[in-house]
């Protein structure tokens, strides 16, 4: 009487209405007994998996768990062991389902996804219970969102969001098929410039149309900083005051007065929140620099490896101020005497690349490439070039 007779996992079955048949056999004779009970199952999967195609990895039940329902997840690269967090920028898709199907009148009304900014270490918002209001703090909303079903057709199969996930950043366009014009679901992508930079808490809602509140959060690193990289100027090392001093600008650089000559500029990358000290990644995420050069016409050559400190260097302590030229430093030192090529042969042929021989001169462009680890336009690489050009010649 009353008693528990079993439990039906619905995790697999979609959406709709379900019988459950009960039979009783007898021990002896007579005949089974049926008992039948219809239900509707209502399917509400409201999750965020995905950012700019990096997935929310969880530490439970073991580390790199795909799983966006544990609230605690953060965006990283499914990269074992290190899962590595990585940081976002630019323009930007987000995966999920915002699925509420199938009961009688109960199904997706509209959905949205919020933002609040986290200013402080260990401030992210806990995730807000099914039918809790939504906080105060997510005043601001990821365009072009909230997505609204308005009429009967926008509940056409095709633009049900979920529970597979998909994009969720969408909007409405048309599609007629035979004589009939049907809403259909517009992919987009988020401009976070507008946003800013820093510690954000994604949050996303959706309602039924009978009222009732679903939400699932995901806390995001915001970078929309811009990379510095530039070269400011060439330097000679006087040995009679044992200081490098400024080449002017357009000086032809001779092999034979100057030697060697000191790259100067800057390879820098903001921390995206000083609030969050010390500055470790994602909020530190500085990739590298490193430098080429080409003579005229030819390819390039590594006049560096992949350097993974800051030029200028990251202060120990905030306040951390963006430097400018007069900051600028070291990025390298280039020994143009290996350049040199010797004497020219006779008969004549080209000087092997990048060399040039004495007595010849040739234009030489220097490249500077920094990089952050930055997930920027959905791209994860973030960077930027400088080049500038020099005349050398070989007066040895």
């Amino acid at each position: 009487m009353n008693g528990y007779l079993g439990k039906i996992d619905t995790t697999s079955l979609s959406d709709g209405a379900y019988d459950v048949v009960l039979t009783v056999y007898p021990l002896g004779s007579g005949s089974p007994k049926v008992c039948k009970k219809t239900f509707t199952l209502l399917k509400a999967i409201v999750y965020l998996s995905r950012v700019a195609n990096v997935p929310a990895i969880s530490n439970l039940p073991s580390p790199g768990n795909p799983n966006p329902f544990d609230p605690n997840a953060e965006l990283c690269l499914d990269v074992s062991p290190d899962f590595p967090k990585r940081s976002f920028g630019g323009k930007m898709t987000m995966d999920g389902s915002a699925y509420v199907y199938e009961c009688p009148g109960r199904k997706i009304k509209k959905y949205a996804i919020r933002y609040a900014h986290v200013t402080s270490p260990g401030g992210e918002p806990g995730q807000p219970a099914p039918d809790a209001a939504v906080p105060t703090a997510f005043s601001s909303m990821v365009a072009p969102l909230p997505l609204e079903y308005i009429t009967a057709d926008h509940y056409q199969p095709w633009n049900r969001v979920g529970p597979a996930p998909i994009n969720l950043i969408n909007s409405w366009k048309s599609i007629t098929i035979g004589t009939h014009t049907y809403p259909k679901l517009k992919p987009g992508s988020w401009n976070s410039i507008s946003a800013g930079s820093g510690r954000y808490s994604l949050l996303l809602t959706a309602e039924d149309t009978a009222g009732h509140l679903y939400h699932d959060i995901q806390h995001i690193w915001l970078d929309n900083h811009q990379i510095m990289g530039e070269i400011v100027k060439f330097q000679w090392y006087h040995e009679q005051t044992g200081v490098w001093k400024d080449l002017p600008k357009c000086k032809d650089i001779s092999m034979k007065k100057y030697g060697e000559i000191r790259v100067v500029g800057l390879a820098w990358d903001p921390v995206i929140d000083e609030n969050w000290w010390p500055a470790v990644a994602p909020n530190d995420n500085f990739g590298y620099y490193n430098l080429r050069f080409w003579k005229q016409f030819g390819p390039s050559h590594p006049l560096t490896g992949n350097i993974v400190n800051r030029v200028p260097v990251l202060p120990g302590t905030p306040p951390v101020v963006v430097p400018s030229d007069a900051n600028a430093d070291e990025l390298t030192i280039w020994d143009i005497t290996k350049l040199d090529g010797g004497t020219a042969p006779s008969p004549y042929v080209p000087a092997p690349d990048p060399l040039i021989y004495r007595g010849e001169s040739c234009t030489y462009s220097i490249r500077l490439f920094v990089t952050d680890t930055t997930v920027h336009n959905e791209s994860p690489t973030h960077y930027i070039y400088d080049t500038e050009s020099v005349k050398i010649i070989n007066d040895l």
